[in-house]
């Protein structure tokens, strides 16, 4: 925080003094002789954010630290060479082209983790699915054990008579 602070300073103090950049009569800006110190705290805000990358590197997911690598490394590389020759259009370019890959790294990953939770809740509904019908069967099994004794007492039909019994006892 404190590096853009001292940054922030810098380019306020910029603007009324010709230490750092002085803008020229056509509307263009010329770089003054501080110019590479104005761009020091920068230029140690990404290598402090490469090696704060680069020691976190097993707990970061794969996918992440290589998409920090390869937004940083190229940054650091372009802000180091704009401390010391002109290419504002190459610092442009290297946010716009290297900010991609960390937003295809980062929507893929939100796209694999949201699949992932949709495979969650089919499972899960597919488990209370089974659970509901066991329940309906344990019921039924119930309800059917709870009518027994209120069906009438069975006795063999007059067709179907057991000949084993003896006669008189046939109704």
């Amino acid at each position: 925080m404190t590096g853009w602070r001292v940054y922030f300073v810098m380019v306020i103090s910029g603007l009324f003094t010709d230490a750092f950049f002085y803008i020229l009569p056509d509307g263009n800006y010329s770089r003054g002789y501080w110019f590479p110190l104005m761009l020091l705290p920068m230029f140690a805000i990404a290598i402090l954010d490469l090696a704060g990358v680069i020691q976190r590197r097993k707990r970061l997911p794969r996918k992440v630290f290589r998409s920090f690598l390869i937004a940083l490394v190229p940054l650091t590389g372009v802000l180091f060479v704009h401390m010391f020759v002109d290419v504002v259009v190459l610092v442009d370019i290297c946010y716009i082209i290297f900010a991609y890959p960390m937003f295809n790294f980062t929507l893929y990953d939100q796209i694999e983790q949201d699949l992932r939770r949709q495979r969650e809740i089919a499972g899960q509904q597919h488990e209370i699915a089974k659970q509901q019908l066991e329940i309906a069967n344990q019921r039924a099994s119930i309800m059917v054990l709870q009518m027994r004794p209120l069906l009438p007492a069975m006795r063999p039909s007059r067709f179907l008579r057991n000949w084993s019994t003896p006669a008189h006892t046939w109704p």
